[in-house]
């Protein structure tokens, strides 16, 4: 068996991930809940809705650290706050503490807690735990697009793997055929297109067609103008970042969208928000069976993923993987773009 992954791989994992906006839960979620636990590259942190903003705060009291999420949202000379459940501190948005029920004099502006940037954007709240982040939240133009039929999946369990694993095998489309057969591929025929790679404006563009089983994200099966076949060309033109990935495929009907933002909880545990768009078949009926088939293809997926070992990608040099020019050359830019930006 291969060798966990060691501390100082961790460790370098979390600092070059901390400078990087990741989503950690759903804003409807949240409003509804006021108050939501998270874990953040090993850290555990409280999600709130504060004086109706987003916060994000280390998830510790000062005093004998307790946990805050267990508090509760409470008012203090007119502001929001969260108190402490132990002695019931409190604590504004900012981390700042503004209540200490035991004393009764000026509260020192030295005792708070750590505070994180926060924003709420396609219905996902986002946290960077650096004040100085390193990239904007990635795009999704889809989203605000009247033509697109949206539907969100915001998966409730976490996933085995490391975020870079989780985007690197959405990115791969080498696995279709053996991993996917019926529905992206077809076993026994191996996918040989040409993938063009290229970086532009902080993303990894990826481009290439394949041929792909007729499904409903090919094309519209209720379009009688389209002449129906076991197969269809299918142009792909992906866009890569840190932690998300935004997959277009382009086919007779129009495009079928898939966009995927992974939560590095821990550098061997995941959770996904995936929005799959589409501009045909866009009756709320058929949501149900668009999302049907998603979630089939991202249970094949999980399996084979959450096998991987070890957890956090190794670096080129260790020469514990193989990589095959040029069927993987998108994936190996990804990891050689990874390695860059000294994440590992």
């Amino acid at each position: 068996m291969i060798k966990t992954n060691t501390v100082y791989q961790i460790e370098k994992f979390y600092e070059g991930m901390k400078k990087y906006w990741h989503p950690v839960c759903s804003f409807k979620k949240l409003k509804y809940k006021k108050i939501i636990p998270i874990q953040l590259l090993g850290e555990q942190i409280v999600i709130l809705f504060l004086q109706g903003e987003t916060a994000a705060l280390l998830d510790v009291c000062k005093h004998y650290q307790a946990q805050l999420s267990l508090g509760k949202i409470d008012k203090f000379k007119g502001n929001d706050c969260i108190r402490c459940p132990y002695h019931g501190w409190a604590y504004d948005r900012f981390g700042k503490c503004i209540d200490i029920p035991q004393i009764n004099k000026k509260i020192s502006k030295n005792i708070k807690v750590p505070s994180y940037q926060t924003c709420e954007k396609y219905g996902i709240v986002w946290v960077c735990l650096d004040h100085n982040s390193k990239s904007e939240i990635p795009d999704l133009p889809e989203y605000d697009d009247g033509n697109y039929r949206k539907i969100n999946f915001f998966e409730k369990e976490t996933t085995k793997t490391n975020v870079l694993r989780m985007i690197m095998g959405t990115l791969d489309n080498t696995h279709f055929p053996w991993v996917h057969g019926g529905i992206l591929g077809s076993k026994g025929k191996i996918n040989q297109s040409k993938n063009n790679c290229n970086f532009e404006n902080n993303y990894l563009k990826v481009i290439y067609s394949i041929e792909q089983p007729n499904n409903l994200v090919t094309f519209d099966q209720s379009d009688e103008l389209i002449e129906k076949s076991k197969s269809v060309n299918i142009k792909y033109t992906n866009y890569v970042t840190i932690n998300t990935i935004r997959l277009v495929k382009s086919g007779p009907s129009g495009n079928y969208s898939i966009w995927l933002s992974s939560c590095p909880n821990t550098f061997n545990e995941s959770t996904n928000f995936w929005i799959f768009s589409r501009n045909y078949d866009k009756s709320p009926k058929k949501d149900k069976d668009y999302l049907d088939l998603a979630k089939t293809v991202r249970l094949q997926d999980k399996v084979v993923i959450e096998s991987q070992t070890p957890k956090l990608l190794i670096p080129f040099n260790s020469k514990i993987g193989i990589p095959i020019m040029s069927s993987d050359k998108p994936i190996i830019e990804y990891q050689k773009w990874i390695e860059k930006l000294g994440i590992i």
